[in-house]
């Protein structure tokens, strides 16, 4: 067992309590220290956090998807899977959503085994 004398991280919470769904999965964090996250609010939503604390609503998915896992991709342009759309959709820099990244197969698009 070992004891730690000075911690160099205390944790926080940022977010008011039920501010995120029950559905709030995959976080990922961008190159400025937000951190975003799936169902802020209520669900086909992505939630920000920024480091200063401030919690919004960043975006909202087409009508008929909701996030369950979200990755930035090398140009910074964030990439969410689509669970129930069964696509994954990029996000590009200027915060619009393309069409549909990849269209999965419903067969292999339960939890998007890449992520």
């Amino acid at each position: 067992m070992f004891m730690v004398k000075e911690s160099r991280f205390v944790s926080e919470v940022w977010t008011e309590r039920g501010g995120f769904t029950e559905g709030i999965e995959g976080p990922a964090c961008d190159k400025e220290g937000n951190v975003y996250a799936v169902n802020y609010e209520r669900e086909s939503t992505i939630g920000r956090v920024t480091p200063e604390g401030e919690c919004s609503v960043f975006l909202e998915l087409p009508p008929g998807s909701i996030g369950n896992g979200i990755r930035f991709d090398s140009r910074g342009n964030m990439l969410i899977a689509d669970y129930v759309g069964h696509r994954i959709w990029r996000v590009l820099l200027i915060r619009e959503i393309s069409n549909g990244y990849v269209r999965m197969p419903l067969e292999d698009a339960e939890n998007f085994a890449a992520w």
